[in-house]
């Protein structure tokens, strides 16, 4: 009797004709797929549930514009190559999430006039977000805006926080 590893082994391939000659399977993934994927791993979809200790990328999923962190500005940016300005560490206080970029040491926070900007190396009231699930995937960010919560969404190539607006959000781990 074939052990459960053989069986595993058998049905990763496919038999030709009637001479037991084994085969792989036909794939239309290439070599070149999955070293452009290592390289830019914002090509796949991950509903990550973003974790105090973890890296994320913040990415709108449907135009894949990421929060990025340009001049000392959050901007919505495309998927730039190699370089730490899109991503944010995950950190936790008092039950709040705040997120930090490792590059330039600031936090994600809300300024009353300006929206979301990254300009403190603390994290305190105004640097305060929480996450809910969104049904199909992604996630809403929430920031607290005094006595509220109010919800994060994109305006242009910026972010904004709004009682009545929103954006969902994918937290791709890297």
């Amino acid at each position: 009797m074939p052990e459960q590893q053989d069986i595993e082994l058998c049905s990763n391939f496919s038999f030709l004709s009637t001479d037991a000659n084994m085969t792989p399977p036909s794939s239309d993934t290439t070599v070149e797929d999955v070293r452009n994927n290592e390289r830019n791993p914002t090509e796949t979809h991950k509903w990550e549930n973003p974790w105090p200790g973890n890296t994320y990328i913040i990415r709108e999923p449907k135009s894949k514009l990421q929060v990025t962190l340009v001049g000392g500005q959050i901007r919505m940016k495309p998927h730039l190559g190699d370089q730490g300005g899109y991503h944010w560490e995950c950190v936790y206080d008092n039950g709040w999430l705040g997120f930090r970029n490792p590059s330039a040491f600031v936090y994600l926070g809300f300024k009353e006039g300006e929206g979301i900007v990254a300009e403190v190396k603390w994290h305190k009231w105004n640097e305060f977000f929480i996450t809910r699930g969104y049904p199909g995937g992604g996630h809403v960010l929430f920031t607290k805006h005094d006595h509220d919560l109010h919800m994060v969404n994109i305006e242009g190539d910026r972010l904004h926080e709004s009682r009545d607006h929103y954006t969902v959000w994918e937290f791709i781990k890297v």
